[in-house]
């Protein structure tokens, strides 16, 4: 799923990971909450969008590359080649 931009109820704007999650004033808040949900898939074995097949990962990638501190980047790239998901 990509970071979408969506309102916040108070009409501020925000965004949010795909269609049915939270929304979050900042987009890292919501590319981190993308990754952990598709660990957690990853981890249990289901479909995830880190699959480099889909056409989201290139997205993906560069929103985590933009978007996220050299420590964050680190962290999900060691989960992403990791075996052991949350290790």
């Amino acid at each position: 799923m990509p970071v979408k931009s969506c309102k916040l109820p108070d009409g501020s704007n925000g965004y949010k990971w795909g269609d049915d999650t939270r929304i979050y004033r900042s987009k890292q808040e919501a590319i981190k909450q993308g990754i952990s949900m598709e660990l957690s898939k990853k981890k249990r074995g289901l479909d995830s969008e880190f699959d480099k097949s889909s056409i989201f990962y290139k997205e993906l990638m560069y929103n985590i590359a933009t978007e996220l501190s050299f420590s964050e980047q680190l962290f999900v790239n060691r989960e992403l080649t990791s075996d052991k998901v949350g290790i």
